[in-house]
C-alpha cells in the first residue's frame, strides 16, 4: 500500500491525492476531510480543484475489501501564503499558514530558488486551523522566498 502524501500549496492550486494497494479485490473506497467523509469521493483518486483555505486539513481514505476495512494515515493539505504588512513605518513579510489543527511544519527561506539552499526560519505546529508567521523586516534583505514543509 501507498497513502496518500502531505502536501503545501498555493491558495488557488489544484492537486490530486491518491491511494494505491495491492491485494485480491473488489475494494471499495471512501476519503474523509478531517475524519468526516466526503460525498462522492469514492475512488482511489481524489481531485482537488482550486483549492481553498476551508479546503486545508487531513485527509485519509477508508479502503474496504475481502480481508475487512482499513484507513490510510491522514496526508496534510496545507496553504501557503505571502502578504506584506506594514509594521510601524517598515514592510514585513506576513507568512499564513492553513492546515489541519495538530500538524507540523518546517518554515523555511532561502535567497534563491536553488532547491539545496532553504534555511530553517521556525518550526512550527497548528493551534488552530490558521498560522500567522511575520518575518523581519523586508529591508534587511533585497529577495527572500519562502516554504512551508509538513513534518
Amino acid at each position: 500500500t501507498q497513502p496518500p502524501l502531505s502536501r503545501t500549496l498555493s491558495p488557488g492550486e489544484s492537486t490530486t491525492l491518491s491511494f494505491q494497494l495491492t491485494g485480491d479485490g473488489p475494494f471499495s473506497y471512501q476519503w474523509r476531510f478531517d475524519a468526516m467523509p466526503i460525498g462522492g469521493a469514492t475512488a482511489p483518486v481524489l481531485n482537488l480543484p482550486r483549492v481553498t483555505a476551508a479546503q486545508a486539513g487531513l485527509y485519509s481514505v477508508v479502503v474496504t475489501g475481502p480481508a475487512g476495512t482499513t484507513t490510510s494515515p491522514p496526508a496534510s493539505l496545507a496553504l501557503f501564503d505571502l502578504e506584506i504588512a506594514f509594521s510601524g513605518s517598515q514592510m514585513v513579510p506576513l507568512l499564513i499558514l492553513d492546515g489541519g489543527s495538530g500538524t507540523s511544519y518546517r518554515i523555511e527561506y532561502c535567497g534563491a530558488l536553488v532547491p539545496t539552499n532553504w534555511t530553517l526560519l521556525a518550526p512550527v505546529t497548528l493551534q488552530d486551523r490558521r498560522l500567522y508567521y511575520v518575518d523581519g523586516p523586508c529591508r534587511t534583505y533585497p529577495r527572500r522566498f519562502y516554504r512551508a514543509v509538513p513534518q
